[in-house]
């Protein structure tokens, strides 16, 4: 999706009708547009969503109210105002044109919103002529960009850290899946299970004997359970996080206050020395746990051990052992029909041969001599193993009650800590604060439990319906053709598998993959010394190392979670268009796209450093970008960095009715107008393209 141009008439701010052409050079591939403060920069960003999705971003106040406060007073009472949005842009196929209308009535101050109204056409490549799309243009709309997707980019830059916190996730998720069209595997999953497989196990119920239909029940009731289960863990898992954010944000606050700030940072010290102690308690347990799966049978094998010696003493004693004779000496004997002083062993010598099988009877002891000469060697290794089993187990013992002891000395410190936090004499503020903590970790100790319970409870539900669909493929149907109809369900199912391990593995290559990016993208911008990462929630999360342990980062500032976010944001786009880059094959589900970045106010919370990062990064995370931006957003780093990517410029230019409101800005070596003081009895704004 290339923008060429938009067209506003009527909408907020934007008085009749005005025009932006949007900047489409390769090299200079950045729209810039200037604005002051409520001179109308998110109700543009708003256009481009309402005219593609008929919606308005969550922080656009009074979205019934799109029509421009100038013309609904210039309208007569009853009169109505067209306000109209048509965006114009190139994408696979073509070249679009997308326009939304909504007639609003005057009704004194009032205005009264009508049905809007979507057309949408398209050019084709290599034809002349604009082709209108009758059915279902929305639904293309949504092809092209998903709504979904939109929050990616066309966003206010202000307060797109919220794309790393907890409510964010799953739009996080869909985006990705949308973007990178892995829903596809989603909806074959859906296709496959949630109707084919329902329809022929519906089917089949009318070609089965009871038993057969009643386990086809049970297995849509268990069927209809595991989905309630699942959509419950999601939400759980979801209200987890929120809530450790929540009291995260409560702790932050805590640190603030000045009267709390150096018992909050012996909190956090002794949290961050807990928190090694409870790693190693970790990793002493599982190599414990090795031990005992490895060796752990030797520490009751002493009287096999005993036992095994004792045989072989009693053997030597009674002679038995070592062997006298070995078996194939006596069998040379027997073939050849001699004996070892050369006299024949034949019929004629019946007291001679009978004697000499007599000895072949006896010489299995050779093989019981070499059995036990192997068993008595293995018996010395596995004693000398159970010693130092036995060795290791006190030492990981030992390690394991020291740092369970490091752990609950530092509970009791942490305790303590605790009242001194919520002690009244710290005033009204640091007690309320406590109280907010110790509610938030009630409602979390609630939720873990309710997750575990919740994942208990689907563990078992798998397992039943596996053990179902193991007794399905045994019970026999009625007829012929329910038995075809059985073979059909039973392959739906096994395709259905194997297409969900697919598409699990799909969706954890392109995490990782986006992981990577976002890693690098974060490392090129980031002052301090965290790490960036996607994780397999798809929480975008910031670590450091603290003694050798990597720890979450506690109260990231908005502005790193706006760096965060971008970095996201960036490695999206970048993924997308490496993915078009390389589908060179139609038949390729992960095809990725171009896709423009429209932003209003992207460097607003951000310190001087990644303010000059972030202004050097944007013109390179998309193909094509709109920049939104006040004057004093547009400072040295960020006009030094962006500059040379301008292909268009434009000012709102407002004008205000207040007196003495007037003000300039300059663009390079020139000055504009930047609030116009206006006679007229309304504010408006007028887009005024930049000359250069």
């Amino acid at each position: 999706m290339i923008l060429q141009r938009m067209i506003i008439e009527n909408f907020r701010q934007f008085h009749e009708t005005q025009t932006l052409e949007f900047a489409t050079d390769k090299l200079r591939n950045v729209t810039l547009v200037h604005g002051f403060n409520g001179a109308g920069k998110t109700a543009l960003l708003n256009a481009f969503v309402w005219c593609l999705y008929g919606q308005t971003t969550p922080d656009f106040e009074y979205p019934d109210r799109l029509a421009s406060e100038a013309a609904i007073l210039e309208a007569p009472e009853g009169g109505r105002v067209v306000v109209r949005v048509r965006l114009v842009f190139q994408a696979r196929e073509g070249q679009y044109v997308v326009e939304r209308t909504q007639d609003f009535i005057r009704k004194g101050n009032d205005q009264v919103p009508e049905t809007p109204k979507l057309t949408l056409s398209i050019q084709k490549k290599g034809e002349a002529e604009l082709t209108p799309i009758e059915s279902a243009a929305q639904a293309r709309i949504h092809s092209l960009l998903s709504p979904n997707l939109y929050p990616f980019f066309f966003f206010n830059g202000e307060r797109v850290e919220r794309l790393a916190s907890a409510d964010a996730y799953e739009q996080v998720e869909e985006g990705i899946k949308s973007l990178l069209e892995i829903k596809i595997y989603e909806r074959s999953l859906h296709h496959l299970r949630d109707v084919v497989s329902r329809d022929l196990a519906a089917e089949l119920k009318k070609h089965g004997g009871e038993e057969l239909q009643a386990a086809l029940s049970q297995l849509e009731s268990l069927t209809e359970t595991q989905g309630g289960l699942v959509e419950a863990e999601r939400r759980t898992q979801g209200e987890i996080t929120a809530l450790q954010e929540e009291k995260e944000t409560f702790e932050r606050a805590q640190n603030e206050l000045e009267s709390l700030s150096l018992l909050v940072r012996e909190r956090e010290a002794l949290r961050k020395e807990r928190t090694i102690h409870k790693r190693t308690l970790g990793e002493r347990t599982r190599e414990l746990a090795k031990a005992l799966s490895d060796n752990g049978y030797l520490g009751l094998a002493a009287p096999e051990l005993e036992a095994t010696k004792t045989a072989v003493a009693t053997a030597r004693h009674r002679g038995e052992l070592p062997a006298k004779i070995k078996p194939q000496f006596v069998d040379d004997l027997l073939q050849r029909e001699l004996c070892i002083c050369g006299r024949p062993l034949n019929d004629h010598h019946p007291t001679e041969l009978a004697a000499l099988k007599t000895w072949r009877q006896n010489t299995g002891l050779a093989e019981y001599e070499e059995a036990v000469s192997q068993a008595s060697a293995a018996v010395r290794d596995l004693e000398a193993r159970r010693q130092s089993y036995f060795t290791s187990v006190d030492d990981l013992q030992a390690k394991r009650s020291t740092a369970k002891s490091e752990i609950s000395r530092l509970d009791d410190q942490l305790d303590e800590l605790e009242a001194k936090i919520s002690d009244p004499t710290a005033g009204e503020r640091a007690v309320d604060l406590a109280a907010q903590i110790e509610r938030l970790n009630g409602a979390l100790i609630d939720a873990k439990a309710a997750l575990i319970a919740l994942q208990r409870q689907l563990a078992d539900n798998r397992t039943a319906l596996a053990d179902l669909e193991r007794q399905l493929e045994k019970l026999k149907a009625s007829d012929q053709q329910g038995e075809l109809i059985k073979r059909r369900r039973a392959a739906v199912e096994k395709i259905a598998s194997v297409l969900e391990q697919i598409y699990k593995l799909r969706k954890d290559d392109v995490r990782q993959d986006l992981n990577a990016r976002i890693a690098r993208l974060w490392d090129d911008a980031a002052i301090k010394d965290y790490t960036a990462s996607l994780n397999q929630e798809f929480q975008l999360k910031l670590t450091k190392q603290v003694a050798g342990t990597e720890q979450p980062v506690h109260g990231a500032s908005t502005g790193e979670k706006q760096v965060l976010a971008l970095s996201f944001v960036g490695s999206l786009v970048e993924k997308a268009r490496d993915n078009l880059d390389e589908a060179k094959d139609a038949e390729i589900t992960e095809r990725g796209g171009l896709y423009p970045l429209v932003m209003d106010s992207p460097f607003g919370s951000l310190e001087d450093d990644y303010r000059a990062k972030v202004a050097e990064w944007i013109p390179k995370l998309a193909n094509q970008v709109v920049i939104l931006v006040s004057k004093t957003q547009w400072r040295e780093e960020v006009e030094r960095e962006v500059r040379p990517k301008v292909g268009r410029e434009y000012i709102l230019e407002l004008h205000s009715t207040k007196s003495g409101s007037g003000r300039a800005i300059d663009i390079g070596s020139d000055t504009f107008p930047y609030v116009v003081e206006t006679t007229d009895p309304y504010e408006r704004t007028k887009i005024e393209k930049v000359s250069q």
